[in-house]
């Protein structure tokens, strides 16, 4: 199984917010893992996406 991305605009909506949600996973240690620390975290993220144009998914469980 498998998806057909024709262009880099869907696969930056594919992936972003989903590499650094798996990087927070991998790197950190269970104990530390918490939602609302997390959701920080990501959203602090969208102005650098903004600013360089990339297409990302816009959870609305996240604070924009």
């Amino acid at each position: 199984w498998s998806e057909t991305l024709r262009n880099i605009t869907a696969l930056q909506y594919l992936a972003m917010p989903r590499l650094p949600a798996l990087a927070e996973v991998a790197w950190s240690p269970q104990s530390a893992r918490e939602w609302e620390s997390f959701r920080v975290r990501i959203a602090a993220h969208a102005p650098r996406w903004n600013y360089l144009g990339v297409n990302y998914y816009r959870s609305p469980q996240i604070p924009w």
